[in-house]
């Protein structure tokens, strides 16, 4: 079992997001942003190991060489509009932000001196009748950014030029609770209702998107990642929370639906060097780690959608926090 620090922050955070670091770079990532909801004011907040090194070997999960003291340590924060529905840095300095105001902005945290600032917004990118909702999630890749709301539409932002590109106003009759993109122009998304949808964002907006979907009751998609290599094989986490593995080649359902958690998962993650590893986290406050590196596919969860898959050895540990 891995060491665990847990430090008391007063917010309640909705999303965490880890600084990347340079491919060249030997550096471990030492410094991450919180976003906050829920609160008088909320807040984004970044923050750091300070000198610790974060150092354990990823199959073993060997704790003898896991750092004494990892309290995070708060380097500055910024007041939000609204809460923060989801987050992504853009670069070594910029983080974009949504809000349940339907809003998105793009903050500069300057490392050396601390300061945040808000250097682009766009505001009711999402609403209904002039009346704004929220903006749930966000993807990006090079200098488009692209936003997805209660209101089932979707924005494509230009972060060059700082416009709207293209509006798909029904791009969806429910809640967009994801956006991923699989290439240079083409997004995936998942709603409220247990569908995946695959938009060419160079169609025109009226044109049928690819649709793949959960068979039977219609349970909400809440998360989604892409396999870092393979990107036609795609992980959902549920509202009920199950986690579901798709082959985007098959166009029909998942191929592997696995249950575990007892509430709704809220993240996703493959891990971008070791794609066999694959973590969720859940509103039942628990992590969990799923191990398939001894298996002989990059994917083994893809199993013939007949078979009940058995857990077996792909739960390497189970972490819960409450």
């Amino acid at each position: 079992m891995a060491d665990m620090n847990v430090k008391f922050i007063s917010q309640k955070i909705s999303k965490i997001r880890w600084k990347p670091v340079g491919a060249s770079s030997l550096q471990k990532p030492n410094l991450f942003v919180t976003g906050s909801w829920d609160d008088e004011q909320c807040k984004l907040s970044f923050w750091t190991f300070g000198q610790h090194d974060i150092d354990y070997d990823l199959y073993t999960m060997d704790t003898e060489t896991a750092p004494v003291d990892m309290e995070p340590k708060l380097l500055a924060d910024i007041t939000h509009v609204g809460d923060v529905t989801d987050l992504k840095y853009l670069d070594q300095q910029q983080v974009v932000a949504s809000s349940s105001m339907g809003s998105v902005g793009i903050f500069k945290h300057n490392q050396n001196t601390q300061a945040i600032e808000c250097v682009q917004t766009w505001k009711n990118l999402h609403g209904y009748n002039l009346i704004s909702c929220p903006c749930t999630c966000v993807g990006h890749r090079d200098d488009v950014l692209v936003t997805g709301g209660e209101d089932g539409k979707i924005c494509v932002l230009n972060l060059e030029k700082k416009n709207i590109t293209k509006c798909i106003d029904k791009a969806d009759s429910c809640t967009i609770n994801s956006i991923t993109f699989l290439r240079q122009n083409e997004i995936l998304i998942t709603n409220s209702t247990g569908q995946l949808k695959i938009f060419d964002l160079r169609a025109n907006p009226s044109e049928t998107p690819q649709t793949l979907f959960l068979s039977g009751e219609h349970v909400s998609l809440m998360c989604a990642a892409k396999h870092p290599s393979q990107q036609y094989l795609v992980a959902t986490g549920t509202v009920d929370g199950s986690l579901c593995l798709w082959d985007l080649r098959q166009k029909t359902n998942p191929v592997t639906l696995l249950g575990g958690h007892t509430g709704p998962l809220w993240e996703v993650k493959f891990h971008s060097a070791y794609p066999n590893h694959l973590f969720t986290c859940s509103e039942d406050g628990s992590l969990w780690h799923w191990d398939n590196s001894t298996a002989a596919s990059s994917f083994p969860y893809l199993v013939s959608p007949s078979v009940k898959p058995s857990l077996g050895n792909k739960l390497l540990f189970y972490l819960s926090f409450l």
